[in-house]
Parts: C-alpha cells; structure tokens; sequence
C-alpha cells in the first residue's frame, strides 16, 4: 500500500463495491470481528458529499477474507478515502499500475466486472454474486455478466460430455434391469 488509491483499488477487486461506495468507506463500517464491509452510503464527486447508494438494494454487507480485513485494519489511516478523494485520483493511480504491468487499459469500474466474473467463473451463485455488487436482481446481473455465464456452460458442457463419453458401458444384464 504506497497511497490511499491502492487501497481503495484493492477494495474494488476484493468486494466489487462501486467507486463511490469504496469512497464513502469509513472505520464505522469495517467491521474487523466478522471481517465484513457495512455499503450504507456513497461518495457523490459531483456534489462533493456523502449521499445515498444507487438503491436500496446497493446497501448490503459484503465478507471478506480474514487477511483483507487485517489489511484493512493496518491501512486503516487511509479512511475514510473521500477525505483524500479528488477527481479520477483512482482511475489515475490503476492507469499506472496497470502501464508498469504492461495490461491492456482498465477502468476503475472494471475491478467491479472483474470481482464478479471471478466469482461467476468459480462457480458461485448467480443470486449470492447479485447481492454482493448490490444490483436490484439477478435479471441486472445476469444482462451484464451473460458472456461469462455463457463460456462457463460451454466449458461445463465439455467437461460433461467428456464423463460420458468415458463412463463404463452397461452390460447386457444391467440393460435388462433398467
């Protein structure tokens, strides 16, 4: 963690909260006992405040991992990120790492599509991954994540016809018991 932008980069790949949300993060909101993530309210650059999230479905408590919440915990001096926030100050900061890493442009808000097509493609559930980015329903997550759904069943469909085509064939006797 060399800046305050690191760490709000950080939490978009580990929660897929929304620039705004991470901005708004406070102490308050971490709870470092249940390692999860309070998203109540959201940072507004336009009006340059603290406001209310997308939609009422955008408050939710987010888990995270026992070493992000310790990570989190020792950055703490980082929060709340608004009061270090300027204009694009975290889109700069990803634009760097991402040219030092020689990785193709990336928005900020793709750490969020990134978040959610990780989880999608291990095979979490469509419904616990649409609570988590805070979308209204599974019909939202589904529109924006269908590419990802779509090549995860092809790879499911290999992987299937590959048990059946190598399953042992039934014998004669076992045919007649079916």
């Amino acid at each position: 963690m060399d800046t305050n932008s690191d760490l709000g980069i950080l939490i978009a790949l580990e929660t897929g909260a929304r620039l705004g949300e991470i901005a708004a993060i406070t102490l308050d909101d971490i709870d470092f006992k249940k390692n999860t993530i309070n998203i109540s309210k959201s940072y507004s650059i336009a009006v340059q405040k603290l406001t209310e999230t997308k939609n009422m479905q955008s408050h939710r408590i987010i888990a995270i991992t026992e070493q992000f919440s310790k990570l989190l915990h020792d950055n703490s001096d980082y929060l709340p990120l608004y009061s270090h926030y300027y204009n694009r100050q975290f889109s700069r900061r990803l634009k760097d790492i991402i040219d030092a890493l020689d990785i193709p442009h990336l928005r900020f808000h793709d750490l969020r599509h990134s978040h959610a097509s990780f989880l999608l493609y291990n095979d979490v559930s469509i419904d616990y991954v649409s609570k988590r980015l805070g979308h209204k329903n599974t019909r939202i997550t589904l529109d924006v994540y269908a590419h990802m759904l779509k090549e995860k069943e092809t790879e499911q469909s290999t992987v299937a016809l590959k048990f059946l085509s190598s399953s042992p064939q039934m014998s004669p006797e076992s045919k007649n018991n079916a």
